[in-house]
This record gives structure tokens, C-alpha cells and sequence, in this order.
């Protein structure tokens, strides 16, 4: 197979170290969340008391979650997706790509069916790559967009979540004080109709999930530990389905747009690529990271100061979306700031290994999860407490750091990067790097 434009893939020389750093902190951040959410009873990522043990260890590991990891480390992700975006067309230009539109429409195309694969077929229920892979596509029409308009588009898609999010406050105490007066009528002897009877079961339903009583804790995990391959994969099915014309999926996908955006604003200024001066990226870490963990500190602080009721994350889904953006900004700081010093080189080499085969290495994750906390492999979802999960995880971290540096030692792409160019190109780029 020939390709018609000349347009090869990225060279390795032409890598930039702090991107790689970051797609691998990044991937290895998600691991942590995921795996949480996972291996634990799901609502207890977020409820301290609905899971996952007690003690220092257990408590610890649920604050660094909740107040630095969650939400941002996708953020970070979808930051560097959006700076890829930029890079990798205007690699395509500046190698006289005739066919530019055909390639990268290959390409975001087949990263989409890689996440309904990852979805489906290997049944992980975190999948990203779909809505990323759609908002390459809707973004390449307005691929020359200057920075400035890239940045104010993503700032009134942030002001529109947060403003509908704050629209939305003290809904769950009005859910709530509906419910004690209905189940006051009720206990009163006074009958209910049936609207009222399905209002009162659901609040119930909810309360009940959120706390993890015993009987949602035992439904989820019979359901998750003991189903076969076949069986969990249709299960999978209808789960992807159900999201796709659910209101989340439209959610998630302004989540992905906003993010990426900003990711587009800060590769065309120069910040993603290590252009700008080191005052701004100090400035990132300090404004970054002293709102973002602030917020995030104030939200662990008001749980556990109202007894993880759920009625005090209200204002804390509000300020979701910038917690996490200034979060994500902060994470990329700090790390272009440790890679510019020289300091950790050998942690560097690793995550920046990691990041290189980051399409391999986020799929594999897949793979280990499902086959970790899931019927289909050991089970193990719910029979281990929250620091030993991160245990689980520090282990994924160990084999994927190892196997990414050595096979690159090897070879120029990861072997999933391989197939991706492989399928975007039309041709068959060399993998060895003895290879012409």
C-alpha cells in the first residue's frame, strides 16, 4: 500500500518530552479513578462511608481522589488530545499533505470504533476515545481558529455548565423535603397515588445506592462477579446504548469539546509546546493548583463535615467543571516544570515511555480491569479495601512502565499506535527502529 499525500508519521526526534511526561501522568491518574470505581462499590469513589474500609490508609487514598485526582487527570488528557489535535495537523501541512482532511478523518474515524471495541468488546465502562474521535471530527472545519477565539469559545461552554449546574442547586433538598412529606401523609394513613408511590421509591432508591446499603452492595456485586463473557459483553452492549441517548452522553461530550478547546488555545499560544516563559508556567502551578485543590479540599472538607450526606455536594457539582479545569492546568505546570529542571530523569523516561504508547497502554488497562474487578476475570470487585485497590493499581502502573520502555527500546511505536497509523495512513510504516 502507498500513501498518496508523502505525509509520514511523527518521527521520533520530533517528540516533545513534557506532552509525553504528561499523556503518561495523566493515563496512570485515570488508572487510579478507574480503578476505584471499579473495584470498589461504585458509589463508594465519592461516599467514604459507602465502602472501601476505614483508617488512615483508606481515608488518605479517598481524599487524594476526591481532591486532586477525579475529573482532572481526564481533564489533563483531553487538554493534551486537544494540543495533539493542533500538532498533528500542522505536522500534516508543513509536510505539504494534499490529502490532509482524508487523513485525519481516518483517523479520528477508526478512533472512535477503537472506543465502541473498548466499550463492547473488551466491556470497559469508562470509554473516552468515542467522544473524543467526535469532537476531532467536529473541530476540523475550524481548525484555524487563533487562540483567542478557541479560549472564548471554551469559556462560555464553561460558563453554560456551571451556570446549568448552579441552576440545578438545592434540587436534592427539595427531592428530599418532598419525600418526608409524603412519607408523613403516609405513615399517617393517608394514601398515596401512584405518581406519589413511584416519587417515594425512587428517592428511596437513590438514598439507598448513595449510602451502599447491604442490599445494593450484594444486587451490584452478584451482578458484576458472576456473569460470563457473553453475557457481560451484552450487558456492556446495553449499557453504551443506554448512555448514547441518555442527556449524559450530551454532557460529557461539552466536558470533551470544553477541554479540548482549551487544549487547542494553549498549543496555539506555545504553552503546551514549552514556548512561553517559566513565569507562566509558575503562574499556571499557583493559580492551577490553588484553586483547583482548593476547591477540591473545601468539597472533601464539607463531606466529611456533613457525614457524606449527598445533599452537600450541591454546591460542589456546581463548581465542578472549574475545580477540574484549573486542576488539570496545574497538573500540566508542574509537570513541564519538573521536566525544564532536569529532576526525577529516571520517573521522566518511564511516564514519557508510557505516554508514547499511550493508545496501547489505556486499551490494556481495559483489558487488566475488566479481568481484575469483573466476572469474566478474577471478581475481585468489592473484596479489597480502597488503599489496597491502589495497591492493584501500583502493580498495572509497575508492568506498564517496564514493558512501554522496553519495547521502545525496540521498536518506534507502541504496537496499537502501529495499527492506528497503519489504518490512518494507508501504508505500512516501518515499527522497527532498525528498519528503513
Amino acid at each position: 500500500m502507498q500513501n498518496a499525500s508523502g505525509a509520514l508519521p511523527v518521527a521520533e526526534q520530533d517528540r516533545l518530552l513534557s506532552l509525553d511526561v504528561a499523556r503518561g501522568f495523566a493515563l496512570f491518574g485515570i488508572l487510579i479513578i478507574n480503578s476505584t470505581g471499579m473495584g470498589l462499590y461504585e458509589e463508594a469513589g465519592f461516599n467514604y462511608n459507602a465502602g472501601g474500609g476505614e483508617g488512615p490508609l483508606n481515608f488518605a487514598a479517598w481524599l487524594f481522589m476526591v481532591a486532586y485526582g477525579e475529573g482532572a487527570m481526564r481533564g489533563l488528557f483531553s487538554l493534551l488530545f486537544g494540543g495533539g489535535l493542533v500538532l498533528f495537523l500542522a505536522r500534516l501541512e508543513d509536510k505539504g499533505a494534499t490529502n490532509g482532511g482524508d487523513i485525519h478523518g481516518r483517523r479520528m474515524l477508526w478512533l472512535m470504533l477503537f472506543g465502541v471495541i473498548n466499550a463492547i468488546i473488551l466491556m470497559y465502562p469508562y470509554d473516552i476515545l468515542l467522544q473524543y474521535g467526535i469532537v476531532g471530527l467536529l473541530f476540523f472545519p475550524f481548525r484555524k481558529l487563533g487562540a483567542p477565539w478557541l479560549a472564548l469559545i471554551a469559556t462560555l461552554l464553561l460558563a453554560l455548565m456551571t451556570l446549568g449546574a448552579l441552576a440545578d442547586l438545592g434540587s436534592y433538598s427539595e427531592e428530599r423535603a418532598e419525600y418526608e412529606t409524603l412519607t408523613e401523609r403516609r405513615d399517617a394513613g393517608e394514601e398515596l397515588n401512584a405518581d406519589e408511590i413511584e416519587t417515594v421509591e425512587d428517592f428511596e432508591d437513590g438514598r439507598d445506592s448513595w449510602q451502599g446499603t447491604d442490599e445494593k452492595k450484594a444486587e451490584e456485586a452478584e451482578e458484576l462477579r458472576n456473569s460470563d463473557i457473553l453475557a457481560f459483553m451484552g450487558r456492556a452492549a446495553g449499557e453504551f446504548g443506554d448512555f448514547l441517548t441518555d442527556a449524559d452522553f450530551w454532557f460529557y461530550l461539552m466536558d470533551v469539546i470544553m477541554m479540548v478547546l482549551i487544549g487547542m488555545a494553549l498549543a496555539r499560544w506555545g504553552i503546551l509546546f514549552g514556548q512561553a516563559s517559566a513565569w507562566v508556567y509558575w503562574s499556571m502551578l499557583l493559580v492551577g493548583y490553588g484553586v483547583g485543590l482548593g476547591l477540591g479540599l473545601w468539597r472533601a472538607f464539607d463531606m466529611w463535615r456533613f457525614d457524606f450526606d449527598l445533599g452537600a455536594l450541591d454546591i460542589h457539582w456546581a463548581l465542578y467543571q472549574p475545580r477540574r479545569l484549573f486542576l488539570a492546568v496545574g497538573h500540566f505546570a508542574m509537570i513541564h516544570l519538573i521536566v525544564q529542571a532536569g529532576t526525577f530523569k529516571a520517573l521522566q523516561g518511564i511516564l514519557a515511555a508510557v505516554g508514547r504508547m499511550a493508545f496501547t497502554n489505556y486499551l490494556m488497562q481495559s483489558v487488566f480491569q475488566v479481568l481484575i474487578w469483573y466476572g469474566p476475570g478474577l471478581g475481585l470487585t468489592q473484596q479489597l479495601e480502597r488503599y489496597q485497590v491502589l495497591l492493584v493499581v501500583f502493580a498495572i502502573w509497575v508492568f506498564q512502565g517496564f514493558f512501554s520502555v522496553f519495547w521502545l527500546r525496540m521498536f518506534r511505536f507502541g504496537p496499537l499506535e502501529w495499527v492506528w497509523r497503519a489504518l490512518t495512513y494507508v501504508s505500512l510504516p516501518p515499527i522497527r527502529k532498525n528498519a528503513a
